[in-house]
């Protein structure tokens, strides 16, 4: 889990703990060598497929178990019919097992996916198992992948899931993969179902552009609680510079078409925001991130407006106390100061 760090037992071992370990090792390596046996000379038993079920729920991540499994399903599962049924139901049986286990096993999920996507099972079961999962630890991305494949699986609304991020942010701001999905979700609202399909895990940066302004104000609106509530947690600073790279592709946008009304409100959105910035760094002088964002939002005002009017107004200054209290990024700061890096970047 996030935060708590693993205590090593230092004093001297157990005598009855060694031997247990030593039995469990050498059980460990009995299942190893007659499973493997058994995937190489294809042979698919009742007895074999146990050994296989127990091997993983000691070890998870051994992929080349879990194909061996794959290898016995795949001829049951073309043939359909209740056999498939029934053995789609026991393999998630075992694949549950081993994410209890092991809820970040990536060898699991990736089993888990291909079990599901034979369509012998209930979606429903698949979001409550994700949801528990994510309530045990909501920071578990694997967890978060799961549930964007079976809501694509089950072409769940934007809307519903959007309202399920913005639950486990509330509950936890410092929620890095929460504030991800929904930065996934936001350029999928108001598309057709066939259209968010192909969109999934494939959003360029391209895509961000169709979020409206108004979505965006809402955006910063809720992001601001993170801010405001803990300034030195950067999980809510990430999402914030995102949704400001979503702000530059309209400014490209309308300076390309000329639209200086849209402009002219895109600027206003920027110094509302460099407005929290310093409010928060007056509540929080130690705090990186607001001083660190308010330079880049300063940036792109300067770099929206006529080059002529572009002058660094104290960045300097601003970047040489970034140095001080955060010199391992030395490097990035400078080229900040010296405005290298796009203002406008999603990644700057």
């Amino acid at each position: 889990m996030h935060g708590r760090p693993r205590v090593k037992d230092v004093g001297p071992q157990n005598p009855e703990k060694v031997k247990a370990a030593e039995k469990k090792a050498e059980l460990f390596g009995e299942l190893c060598r007659r499973v493997l046996e058994a995937r190489q000379q294809r042979l698919f038993t009742v007895e074999n497929l146990n050994m296989s079920s127990k091997l993983l729920q000691m070890n998870p991540e051994m992929y080349t178990v879990w194909n061996y499994r794959r290898e016995y399903l795949e001829s049951i599962i073309e043939k359909g019919g209740d056999e498939a049924v029934a053995a789609v139901k026991e393999e998630l049986v075992v694949t549950e097992r081993a994410l209890f286990k092991n809820p970040k096993s990536y060898a699991t999920f990736h089993h888990r996916r291909w079990v599901v996507s034979s369509g012998f099972c209930s979606l429903e079961h698949e979001l409550d198992l994700v949801e528990k999962l994510l309530d045990a630890d909501d920071r578990n991305f694997h967890g978060w992948g799961y549930r964007r494949c079976i809501s694509k699986h089950m072409g769940l609304p934007v809307s519903r899931e959007l309202e399920y991020s913005r639950k486990k942010i509330e509950q936890n701001f410092s929620n890095y993969s929460a504030w991800h999905h929904r930065s996934t979700l936001l350029p999928l609202q108001g598309k057709e179902q066939d259209e968010i399909e192909k969109s999934v895990g494939n959003l360029s940066s391209k895509a961000v552009h169709d979020i409206p302004l108004d979505t965006l104000e809402e955006e910063f609106q809720f992001v601001r609680q993170a801010c405001y509530t803990d300034p030195l947690d950067q999980s809510g600073w990430f999402y914030h510079r995102w949704l400001l790279g979503c702000l530059g592709q309209h400014v490209r946008e309308c300076t390309a078409s000329q639209e200086e009304e849209k402009k002219t409100r895109v600027l206003n959105m920027l110094c509302d925001e460099l407005t929290m910035c310093g409010e928060i760094h007056e509540l929080e002088p130690r705090a990186k991130w607001p001083v660190l964002t308010a330079i880049q939002i300063e940036k792109a005002i300067l770099h929206t407006s006529k080059e002529e009017e572009i002058e660094h107004h104290g960045i300097g200054k601003d970047v040489s106390w970034l140095v001080d209290v955060d010199p391992m990024r030395r490097n990035f700061y400078t080229d900040v100061a010296e405005m290298k890096a796009d203002p406008w970047s999603i990644h700057a």
